[in-house]
């Protein structure tokens, strides 16, 4: 599945897929037409071997944008496709210098909510029965900088959300995943009291926590980029789920969080950290470009297996 523009050529299947998504409520051709040609629509498809399987819509006005359509076949939902729709609406409002991005979406439509909510959407006012008897519009805004949205090569980022609690649980309770950070057990009440609420709180000023989607939809870990005491720096980190470990995904999130510390954020210097007996994140940063710094030991209160090895930092420069 990729998404691309929309031309005139996929006017047959934004039509099926209006039928499909919004019933009697979809768009007419007469409609779609003009959204088509009309000067300032950014209109994407999700396409699958040559099948429209979504859509996007976006308007272009004096200094905002608005999101006018999101919509995905049911039988290709929860697949990760609508944040991929949404988050290229989300750099085309970017690439127009867009302040803020607007759009509304009927208050019972919890999918699109949580869709929305996750992207850093905020809810601004209701609109009382703007869809009919019962049916309120919840209206919904986001800035555009500092993007709750990133997007790699077969990945989708978005920001660390207090619902995530349950990702964090698998990843920081798993001994694999843990092995070379933590010597102690990490009990879910740890997670919930201490590391949810850390992490969380660190998402500001454009850096924090993102949490990673692959191809299918499905969250594999997070990637993060941590405040530093010496001005323009950050620190890399990440942690995946052992289903995803040996598919390349930890070099494609790192890139696309140093590609928008530097480019984004206007960084000078990031740096990671990592047990010099693990072998696969120094292949990691290597392969980003990272060059070793240091090699220095820690005064662990209970030494990791491989610890007398030391630890190694690492640093990529802008």
């Amino acid at each position: 599945m990729r998404v691309r523009p929309a031309g005139i050529e996929d006017l047959a299947g934004l039509l099926l897929l209006e039928r499909d998504v919004f019933a009697a409520a979809g768009w007419s051709e007469r409609s779609w037409l003009a959204e088509l040609n009309v000067p300032g629509r950014h209109v994407v498809v999700a396409d699958e071997d040559g099948r429209v399987q979504g859509c996007g819509v976006l308007m272009e006005t004096v200094d905002s944008a608005e999101v006018l359509r999101v919509g995905v076949r049911a039988s290709r939902r929860r697949r990760g496709i609508g944040r991929a729709l949404l988050a290229e609406l989300l750099a085309e409002a970017g690439r127009r210098r867009a302040d803020r991005v607007v759009l509304e979406v009927e208050a019972t439509n919890t999918a699109a909510l949580g869709l929305y909510h996750g992207a850093g959407f905020r809810e601004l006012a209701r609109r009382h029965a703007y869809y009919g008897t019962g049916r309120d519009a919840v209206v919904m805004a986001r800035t555009v900088g500092g993007p709750g949205l990133l997007r790699a090569s077969r990945l989708l980022l978005r920001r660390l959300a207090a619902t995530d609690l349950a990702l964090l649980v698998e990843l920081h309770c798993d001994s694999r995943v843990m092995r070379h950070i933590d010597a102690g057990p990490v009990t879910e009440p740890d997670v919930a009291r201490l590391d949810l609420p850390r992490m969380l709180a660190a998402n500001r000023r454009g850096l924090g926590y993102w949490v990673a989607a692959d191809p299918t939809g499905a969250d594999i870990g997070w990637f993060g980029l941590g405040p530093s005491d010496h001005g323009a720096e950050a620190s890399l980190g990440y942690r995946l789920l052992p289903r995803a470990w040996g598919r390349g995904f930890a070099t494609e999130g790192g890139g696309a969080l140093v590609d928008y510390g530097f480019r984004t954020l206007g960084l000078e210097r990031i740096t990671a950290t990592t047990m010099t007996v693990n072998a696969g994140s120094r292949r990691v940063l290597e392969k980003l470009g990272f060059r070793l710094v240091r090699t220095f030991f820690e005064d662990w209160t209970v030494p990791l297996p491989g610890s007398e090895h030391g630890d190694m930092e690492y640093e990529v420069r802008r």
